[in-house]
């Protein structure tokens, strides 16, 4: 029932979906001496969006551990498009997910650190929030590996660049 001024309604349970062609109708009957007759009013109601289902989220690349690269990228798939939230010692300047795989790259992180402890969360525009991703633990190395080789000669060859060059060195003993 509807009394004169505003009146605050709250519709029956909606499954997900658009909504865009609901309609309030009022009807007010009149009763006079001779008879009754009846005034009525439609109300069409402005598109709506119901959504109550939070996006999903899971890993699809994790980052290469140890890795050599300070920013790495790491890669998330999400069922839903929404704004992503970082937890722990991991960040991105990508905060927008889209419904598909998403990669990130990480701000710098440091040297020998292992990151055991970041998370991300996506919301969708509905404020659903995902579950919460824990990003598998990986460790930052960008020291270059150290080779040594030895001949049957004797002779001694040393890399500090990962096997990029080798220089000839000699040994104390």
């Amino acid at each position: 029932s509807a009394i004169s001024g505003n009146n605050t309604i709250t519709l029956s349970s909606l499954s997900d979906g658009t909504y865009a062609d609901c309609t309030i109708t009022v009807t007010k009957i009149i009763k006079n001496e001779n008879s009754e007759s009846n005034s009525s009013g439609s109300l069409t109601m402005t598109s709506f969006t119901v959504d109550s289902t939070a996006p999903t989220i899971s890993e699809v690349t994790a980052v290469t551990t140890p890795t050599n690269d300070s920013t790495p990228n790491y890669t998330f798939s999400s069922t839903e498009a929404g704004t992503i939230t970082y937890v722990g010692s991991c960040s991105s300047s990508t905060t927008s997910a889209t419904a598909d795989n998403n990669t990130i790259t990480f701000t710098s992180l440091n040297d020998g650190t292992t990151y055991s402890n970041c998370t991300l969360i996506v919301t969708d525009s509905a404020g659903n929030a995902s579950n919460t991703l824990a990003i598998t633990s990986f460790t930052i190395d960008t020291s270059p590996g150290v080779f040594v080789a030895g001949g049957e000669t004797g002779n001694i060859l040393r890399s500090t660049d990962n096997g990029s060059s080798f220089d000839n060195v000699t040994s104390p003993t």
